[in-house]
């Protein structure tokens, strides 16, 4: 029923509302990690995928907060896979995850993530870091 109401809050076009909805059952589960894994399986294959990347976003803040940096670099390229658009939330999650990737020798993660850095975050002092990352791809 919860997915059901979600797909719904979706189609009426109100995929914020499907956010906030999502957000309130996760802070109010057990495990919010896990409640958001489980909730991000479900949306994942939607057609419509502004909701699945939402819900990537909060999932991967928290996956990153919990040091789950493989489960992370799993749902970044999974969404990039599913959806060209995706971005992560903000320039640190951006860079934190390109850093990961390139360390643990995903490359082309970490070209994707960083591809477009410097027009999504004009002017910001994660620039440097991330033509110092793009930099260390190049030479890994």
């Amino acid at each position: 029923r919860f997915v059901d109401q979600l797909f719904g809050e979706c189609r009426a076009g109100s995929p914020r509302n499907a956010l906030e909805t999502v957000r309130g059952r996760a802070m109010r589960a057990a495990a919010p990690v896990a409640e958001y894994e489980w909730i991000y399986r479900r949306v994942a294959e939607w057609p419509d995928a502004r909701l699945a990347g939402a819900v990537a976003q909060e999932l991967l803040t928290h996956l990153l907060a919990a040091r789950r940096n493989g489960d992370a670099l799993r749902i970044a390229k999974d969404r990039l896979q599913a959806d060209a658009a995706f971005r992560p939330a903000g320039c640190e999650q951006t860079l934190r995850l390109a850093e990961l990737a390139i360390a643990g020798g995903d490359r082309p993660l970490a070209r994707r993530l960083l591809e477009d850095f410097e027009s999504r975050f004009p002017g910001d002092p994660g620039i440097a870091r991330a033509r110092r990352l793009t930099a260390e791809r190049s030479r890994h």
